[in-house]
């Protein structure tokens, strides 16, 4: 039996595609005047293209998706790409029909096994379906006919708002989790209140051997770790440290800058 519902892959999906695939927006199981009713469709950034997601439970569910007039003819059905979304054994990649991909779910973590990848552009071509893009119209139009009867759609006219990546997946999120995860070890092991000032000099310790050795991956973890968590300890979340960073890139650019120093710095001109 399945550890999974098909609501739980379907939401877990949604995550999934915008995460991944960098779409700018994606809907699960949205009914219009189509006989199909993708489980996600995400929209993709950058092309005129779709990925499609189908979740499946059961093996017999897998097959009887199969009997489906717009799996038959895939030219009916909606997607530029396609996968299915199971846990493993339920389908195998000998399974599949031609141009399908395929994604596993373990540990809530979900991974590619089989199809389109992202950003692996030069093995894609093989992966895309001729679609019925006029199914895809119609599922917009009603998406976008359900905001006006509800009076909401004059707040597309308003822009993205602060905080949200105009291409769909905001990275912000991931960094906030990462520095709370960080945080929460760090008072955990060492203990809660005000260690500032020994992050700081644990930091430069840290950067000398970083200055040591410069090519080890982990020392530039170990310093983004301090950095990460010395700001969390005065009250600067990561929305606030990257906003500040790419302020302050902004000056940078517009500043004047010496020549390159004996130890290999440059400094701008004060």
């Amino acid at each position: 039996m399945s550890k999974y519902s098909h609501n739980e892959l379907v939401e877990r999906g949604h995550r999934y595609i915008m995460k991944t695939h960098k779409c700018s927006f994606a809907f699960m199981e949205i009914r219009s005047m189509n006989i199909e009713i993708p489980d996600i469709i995400g929209f993709m950034v950058g092309k005129p293209a779709t990925f499609l997601i189908e979740c499946k439970t059961s093996r017999a569910d897998f097959t009887a998706d199969s009997s489906k007039p717009f799996r038959q003819y895939p030219i009916m059905g909606m997607g530029t790409y396609r996968s299915y979304l199971c846990e493993p054994g339920v389908i195998e990649v000998k399974d599949l029909p031609e141009k399908w991909g395929l994604l596993y779910i373990e540990n809530d973590k979900i991974r590619w096994v089989h199809g389109y990848k992202h950003n692996a552009w030069s093995s894609n071509d093989k992966f895309v379906f001729p679609k019925n893009l006029q199914a895809e119209w119609h599922m917009l139009g009603s998406a976008v006919r359900r905001m006006q009867v509800r009076n909401h759609l004059h707040e597309i006219y308003e822009g993205i708002p602060d905080g949200f990546y105009n291409g769909g997946y905001d990275p912000t999120g991931d960094f906030q989790e990462l520095q709370i995860n960080i945080a929460n070890w760090s008072n955990a092991t060492f203990g809660p209140g005000q260690r500032t000032e020994g992050m700081i000099a644990h930091l430069l310790k840290e950067v000398q051997e970083l200055h040591e050795e410069p090519n080890d991956l982990e020392e530039y973890a170990d310093c983004l770790m301090l950095l990460i968590d010395a700001a969390y300890s005065v009250g600067f979340d990561m929305k606030k440290l990257l906003k500040a960073t790419q302020k302050k890139l902004e000056i940078n650019k517009k500043r004047k800058w010496g020549p390159q120093n004996q130890d290999g710095s440059i400094e701008h001109v004060r």
